[in-house]
């Protein structure tokens, strides 16, 4: 089960960078590396080392989905998974909300 919530909190940091990308008409490439997505955004928007963190959260994007060899992803892994995830969510919200303001 923490897998599949690993996963989830994976995917709201990919669409998070994403509508960042979009934002800043940055043509969005087609992965779940999170970090291919912080490369591309990196020239236009400054990344704080504590969201820089969450691209631990890319081996959850393929892994947790299909069977086969894979360590266990405990609670500890989980409740981590959730708190990077709100990082980049804040990070990015805070970034868009700023934007629209200046419009």
């Amino acid at each position: 089960m923490n897998e599949i919530l690993c996963f989830h909190a994976q995917q709201a940091v990919e669409k998070a960078i994403k509508a960042l990308l979009i934002k800043v008409n940055i043509d969005v490439p087609r992965t779940h590396n999170l970090r291919t997505l912080l490369d591309k955004i990196s020239p236009v928007i400054e990344i704080p080392t504590e969201v820089d963190a969450e691209v631990i959260l890319t081996d959850y994007a393929v892994s947790a989905r299909y069977p086969g060899e894979m360590e266990e992803v405990t609670d500890e892994d989980y409740e981590t998974a959730i708190e990077l995830a709100q990082r980049v969510l804040d990070w990015a919200r805070g970034i868009i909300e700023v934007m629209q303001n200046t419009k």
